[in-house]
């Protein structure tokens, strides 16, 4: 546990800061699965789910839950689900709107 943030769980915390309960994130699932060797079926027979729950929670249409047992049974963090997002920008936390950052020399 992170001190100061008793109770509650790393995933809680990279889920908020990650806009992860807007769900409107890019997962590299697909991804993943073809370094695999490994078929949408095949993962979603695995974690118990059909595969057109799967195809949805790829879409974005997801949970923490079904995320958690993506990772665990690709053998991957779950951050690792993920895509990177571009440097230099932030989403909105209320609307997911991506904002680009940028430095000035003052």
């Amino acid at each position: 546990m992170l001190q100061g943030f008793v109770g509650v769980s790393i995933i809680s915390i990279f889920a908020a800061v990650n806009n992860m309960y807007l769900m409107d994130n890019v997962f590299r699932i697909n991804l993943i699965l073809k370094e695999k060797g490994m078929t949408q079926t095949g993962l979603a027979e695995k974690i118990g789910i059909s595969r057109v729950g799967l195809s949805k929670s790829i879409k974005g249409n997801t949970t923490i839950a079904t995320l958690r047992k993506i990772s665990t049974a690709l053998d991957v963090p779950i951050t690792d689900l993920f895509a990177a997002p571009a440097a230099g920008t932030i989403n909105c936390p209320q609307c997911g709107t991506e904002i680009k950052l940028t430095a000035e020399k003052v």
